[in-house]
């Protein structure tokens, strides 16, 4: 016989369509930019280019090119945390790398991609994993276990490839690289 309720959320809206819906009941609010303020989490920040000229490049060129400047941030991150690690006596972090793509044929061709020995001279091709919602049966299976356990440091998974199946309340610390090959159109998935 519950007399109140509470729901913490980072999320603090739904999607009609494409209209977000905020909630009417909220009590407070902690806003990202104060919880950045006050130390509570990292800041982020987009890596951009100043020498790109993306009305030259074809679709797959611009993702090719997203993906490779994603991976060159991923590993010079993993060199940051491990410098940290010893220069701290701390446990070494393992950061994973997120791409976002637009449906479930753009993720496999994003999957082969960084499969092939062209992204990295091949050495991505058992760090990667694809998650979607059209996935079923054991391969679903699997690769949501890969993805509950992504940072552990035991799990090879860098690479998570997904299409809208990682909306919200997927709570991890060690995502710092996200690369999106797709708009956001809802300001829940942003």
């Amino acid at each position: 016989k519950p007399v109140l309720g509470l729901e913490l959320t980072a999320t603090p809206q739904v999607q009609s369509g494409s209209k977000t819906v905020l909630f009417k009941n909220v009590v407070y609010e902690y806003p990202l930019s104060a919880a950045i303020r006050d130390g509570y989490t990292r800041t982020p920040y987009a890596l951009t280019r100043r020498d790109i000229r993306s009305y030259n490049m074809t679709p797959e060129e611009l993702d090719k090119t997203m993906i490779n400047d994603g991976i060159i941030h991923h590993e010079n991150m993993k060199v940051e945390l491990k410098k940290y690690s010893i220069n701290h006596h701390e446990k070494l972090v393992k950061p994973f790398m997120l791409i976002v793509c637009k449906d479930t044929g753009h993720a496999q061709w994003v999957l082969d991609y960084v499969k092939s020995d062209a992204f990295r001279e091949g050495r991505y091709k058992e760090k990667v994993i694809m998650v979607h919602s059209n996935q079923s049966g054991a391969e679903k299976e699997e690769n949501i276990q890969k993805l509950l356990e992504v940072e552990k440091p035991e799990n090879p998974v860098e690479i998570v490839i997904h299409v809208n199946i990682l909306k919200e309340g997927w709570d991890v610390n060690n995502l710092y690289t996200i690369v999106p090959l797709r708009t956001a159109t809802s300001k829940t998935l942003r």
